[in-house]
């Protein structure tokens, strides 16, 4: 009876040592990834693209010109980065007109959702069904892939000239970058950064409170809300 006790006592010691092994591994790694950001956002670096003869409005929706007269509508590199591949995405009718500044498109990410404001009146001839199937691909391809809704545009002229094309678009996503590292000093994270060096993680606003996520729709996304 002795010698069986013995044994189960050490066996108990042996599961006990290895939890506790495995439970500062994780600590240590969880050390080595979890840093504080506020530390380190002059290390974070972001790679926002915008190519060439695309528009991008204030409000993070880009715009394709087609030679039909039509145009395609997306979300911007930077907004695909911020908020991440959202889980689902709420399409507009066919038919349904809609008026510059309104919202055209809605993403879900979670529990959260924002609404993407159309860059000029029109009325929606198309959306982009393999991305309502497929969100993910978006943020791989924002400017291809990732178009969301063709629309005939009404007034095409006086709405080019609220956007920003070629070196303005860039000068404009550069300041937005700027913009969001205070937003990110503001909001107080502490969050995950990529093991590649200081590139954050994708959807690094979906890792915010609710709060941060809604002040991030209303002063990049421009939402009335």
């Amino acid at each position: 009876m002795v010698p069986a006790l013995a044994i189960l006592t050490i066996i108990a010691f042996l599961i006990l040592d290895f939890v506790v092994r495995r439970v500062r591994a994780r600590r240590r790694q969880t050390a080595l990834h979890a840093v504080p950001l506020l530390r380190s956002l002059d290390a974070l670096e972001w790679d926002v693209k915008i190519p060439e003869g695309i528009f991008v409005s204030p409000a993070h929706t880009w715009l394709a010109l087609d030679t039909s007269g039509k145009v395609r509508v997306g979300m911007d590199d930077f907004a695909w980065q911020m908020l991440g591949a959202p889980e689902s995405i709420e399409m507009p009718k066919l038919g349904t007109v809609v008026r510059a500044g309104e919202p055209v498109v809605t993403v879900y990410r979670g529990k959260n959702l924002a609404r993407l404001l159309a860059p000029v009146e029109g009325v929606v001839q198309d959306v982009n069904t393999h991305l309502s199937i497929r969100p993910q691909t978006g943020s791989k391809s924002p400017y291809q892939e990732g178009w969301m809704v063709e629309l005939k545009p009404r007034d095409l002229a006086g709405s080019l000239r609220t956007l920003a094309i070629a070196e303005n678009a860039r000068v404009f996503l550069e300041r937005e970058v700027n913009r969001f590292r205070g937003f990110l000093a503001d909001s107080h994270p502490t969050l995950a950064m990529a093991a590649d060096g200081g590139k954050p993680i994708e959807g690094i606003v979906s890792h915010l409170d609710a709060e941060a996520w809604d002040r991030f729709r209303r002063e990049f996304l421009r939402e009335s809300i």
